[in-house]
């Protein structure tokens, strides 16, 4: 049966209450018998005491009349008189409070004593009051026998009743006695019994929690490798018992997962340090190949000039006539050459476009896998609680940082899709410029007269040339563009890399807490 520590404390009161009443109903009983006793004893004195009165008013009359037999004096009649009729009525109180052992003395008595002052009243008082009184005092001697009885059955009376009495009182003493001593007892026995239900109850109560409160000093240190606490009761603190069991398990499991999270944490802080590390390393390889196609566009574009200065001078020179067409079929060969160069570094421009792009999708995924491993950490650090609290502050700045890094790497592709563009068109432009380059080169072999259309195909070429040019300086700021997001991009890797190893500290630090724990 389940019993809780209140039903426990409960019945032992209620034990303890069960004794008191017990004593309480004791002490009644005993105090009823007492008060009982006591009543008897008032009874047995009111008794003696109306017995005693009896006897003194039938004395004071006797004397009374004496002295008026002797003196003569009415006032000792009158005084007679009132002492015989109280005397009458103190018998007819007595008669009504009387045993049935005591009536027919006091009934005795009672006729005695009007017999007696029936014959004083009819022969002595008048022989008294005639002056007869020698005659008087003989009728007074011949009924003292009367008096002689009264006085003698009410000294019996006296002496029943003060032995009546004094019986009384001492049963009602010694009843006293021994329900005081009963009292007494069965007081030490409630005492004892509710010292023993309170040291049974404390102990029963106060052990198990010394137990739970021992085994809680010993987590309190970081010792989990307590037994199981064991409580044979079914009550609230059995209940307590198994709720710290419970609490000590959950706490070695989660200290397990602390420290195997601990450990994860650690080797993914140590992978995001490696591809940071990588990243960086793409991100500088990437400023190299940016800063060698600044040099190969500032190349084309002094060739471009160059190309732009010997279109000037065969304009110059092809106003000299045929000497000049010689040379401009040589010069329209070098603008064929410069064309053909030109075609090459806007080709290999494209190749390490593409190779940029390469580089791009590469820091795109490092940075979704740097996203991915910041979201694995918070969602660690979540479980880790309160502990993981400056670990999930860092988790989040590495994932903003992961954002930052796909952002730039969108815009670097964006960039480079713009470049390439542009490089197809100056690819075509300068196809185009080729063509024409060839066809003038064909037409000053047929014509050689035909300076004008040589002078219209230079300042076609001349003009082409400035577009190319053009294309150039724009392709020269859109690869400063890049160079400018690429170490944007190693300056967010330099930063991954210190919150990595930030991360790492507090990997280490959350596994020193954990080591402190003894499972």
């Amino acid at each position: 049966m389940r019993m809780s520590i209140g039903m426990k404390i409960g019945g032992g009161f209620v034990l303890l209450l069960l004794f008191m009443a017990a004593v309480a109903i004791q002490s009644s009983l005993i105090m009823g018998n007492t008060i009982s006793n006591a009543a008897n004893v008032d009874q047995q004195v009111v008794r003696l005491s109306l017995d005693y009165q009896i006897a003194d008013a039938f004395k004071e009359a006797s004397r009374d009349l004496r002295a008026y037999l002797l003196y003569g004096d009415e006032k000792y009649l009158n005084e007679y008189q009132k002492d015989i009729e109280n005397t009458k009525t103190l018998l007819g109180k007595r008669l009504n409070n009387c045993t049935a052992q005591a009536r027919p003395k006091l009934k005795t008595v009672l006729a005695e004593v009007t017999e007696y002052d029936r014959q004083i009243a009819v022969y002595a008082i008048p022989l008294a009051k005639e002056g007869k009184f020698q005659e008087a005092v003989a009728v007074a001697l011949s009924v003292a026998s009367y008096a002689d009885d009264v006085e003698k059955i009410l000294v019996e009376l006296i002496m029943e009743n003060e032995q009546k009495t004094g019986d009384a009182v001492n049963n009602m003493q010694a009843y006293a006695a021994r329900g005081r001593s009963l009292v007494i007892l069965m007081g030490v026995l409630a005492l004892v019994a509710g010292l023993l239900m309170a040291v049974f109850i404390t102990r029963m109560i106060t052990r198990p929690i010394l137990a739970t409160v021992r085994e809680a000093g010993r987590i309190a240190e970081g010792d989990l490798t307590g037994e199981e606490l064991v409580v044979r009761t079914r009550d609230e603190i059995a209940r307590l018992a198994e709720a710290f069991n419970r609490m000590r398990t959950n706490l070695r499991e989660i200290i397990g997962q602390v420290v195997q999270t601990s450990k994860q944490v650690a080797d993914s802080a140590s992978q995001l340090a490696t591809q940071a590390e990588q990243t960086a390393a793409g991100a500088n390889e990437t400023a190299a190949t940016m800063s060698e196609m600044a040099s190969t566009v500032e190349q084309v574009t002094e060739n471009v000039q160059k190309v732009s200065a010997a279109a000037e001078q065969a304009a110059a020179r092809a106003a000299e006539g045929a000497r000049g067409v010689e040379r401009v079929i040589g010069q329209m060969k070098a603008i064929e050459q410069a064309s053909a160069n030109v075609s090459s570094a806007i080709n290999a421009l494209n190749q390490t476009a593409g190779q940029i792009t390469q580089i791009v999708d590469l820091i795109t995924q490092i940075a979704d896998q740097t996203n991915l491993l910041a979201l694995n950490a918070a969602i660690e650090a979540a479980r880790a609680g309160e502990q993981g609290r400056g670990f999930a502050v860092v988790a989040e700045e590495v994932r903003k940082l992961a954002e930052q890094s796909a952002s730039a790497a969108k815009e670097i592709y964006e960039l480079i899709t713009t470049i390439q563009n542009e490089s197809r068109k100056a690819v075509e432009v300068m196809a185009a410029g080729a063509a024409e380059v060839t066809e003038g080169s064909r037409v000053i072999n047929e014509v050689g007269a035909n300076i004008k259309a040589i002078n219209l195909a230079i300042e076609d070429v001349a003009r082409q040339v400035q577009e190319v040019a053009a294309a150039a300086e724009e392709m020269s700021a859109g690869v400063q563009n890049v160079v400018g997001t690429t170490e944007e991009q190693t300056s967010a890797m330099e930063e991954v890399s210190a919150s990595t190893e930030e991360l790492t500290a507090l990997a280490g630090e959350l596994d020193r807490l954990a080591v402190r724990f003894r499972m």
